[in-house]
């Protein structure tokens, strides 16, 4: 049986669930994405809510600390970054594809996450995390 990779991207966003979800595959194609990669956006209480969301995971959001990502010309003006709970983000992006290792669509999530931040947050800082499932445990991508 084929295995279906998962990833979950995690981040803030002033724009609302709908505009986000309107641009999503003009993103996934800006960024080259494999336009075979299910996507699914979630508010954050909606995903903690569904009963198809990973218990691990979601026991995981509740104590893992997420760092800003600062634009360069507004670094000063900002100041020193401050952690916030993946708990207290705002939206999950879930992304899925067969016959694709988790790992993978992990780095196609930072893609994709990457254009959101793009297209709706240049000049504020980005707060987002992304996690995939390995051998039962869930690893978060690193920078």
């Amino acid at each position: 049986m084929e295995k279906t990779g998962v990833a979950y991207g995690m981040f803030n966003s002033s724009a609302n669930k709908e505009d986000i979800e309107r641009e999503l595959k003009a993103i996934q194609e800006y960024t080259q994405t494999d336009s075979k990669m299910e996507l699914k956006l979630y508010g954050m209480d909606e995903f903690r809510k569904a009963t198809k969301s990973p218990r691990e995971l979601i026991d995981l959001l509740d104590k893992a600390d997420v760092y800003p990502i600062f634009p360069s010309s507004r670094r000063e003006e900002i100041g020193e970054p401050s952690p916030t709970l993946a708990k207290d983000l705002d939206y999950v992006l879930e992304a899925s594809q067969k016959g694709i290792e988790s790992r993978v669509v992990a780095e196609s999530t930072r893609d994709i996450l990457s254009g959101i931040y793009c297209l709706f947050e240049k000049e504020n800082p980005f707060v987002k995390t992304i996690v995939y499932e390995r051998d039962g445990s869930y690893w978060e991508l690193p920078e």
